[in-house]
């Protein structure tokens, strides 16, 4: 864990906090405060390194989170950038999270004549939970 300290002109500060939000896991609300100076904000928060990459939209690259619980939706993570829908990229190279459900699946679920994987929800959601379980804070 570490403490991050950031001082931006105003017009910045939903650009910097967006940022924040997806390149670190944070593990506090971004506080904001004005600086010494009057004139810019100073942002304070709390962080984790990320272990998997933010998730990005597959049509402009830019981040994107899911809000709204368990009936919600995607959004950009900057609400100024888009004309278009929210549409997460469906697997990332290099997101050890995927990866390791993704083995999991291969090595534990059946398989057809034509390499293809059977499985119902439940397998892979019982897969996916087994991998989840192993990671730190589970």
């Amino acid at each position: 864990m570490f403490e991050i300290r950031v001082i931006c002109e105003p017009t910045d500060v939903a650009k910097v906090s967006s940022d924040l939000t997806l390149a670190f896991g944070l593990t506090k609300e971004i506080r904001d405060y004005a600086a010494r100076d009057g004139r810019r904000r100073r942002l304070y928060t709390e962080a984790t390194h990320r272990t998997a990459p933010p998730v990005l939209c597959s049509v402009c690259s830019e981040g994107v989170r899911w809000v709204g619980g368990r009936d919600g939706w995607w959004v950009h993570a900057r609400m100024d950038t888009p004309d278009h829908e929210a549409t997460p990229v469906y697997w990332q190279d290099g997101d050890r999270l995927m990866e390791a459900i993704a083995a999991a699946v291969r090595a534990y679920c059946r398989t057809d004549a034509n390499g293809l994987i059977r499985a119902t929800a439940q397998d892979i959601a019982a897969v996916a939970a087994s991998v989840a379980r192993l990671l730190p804070g589970s």
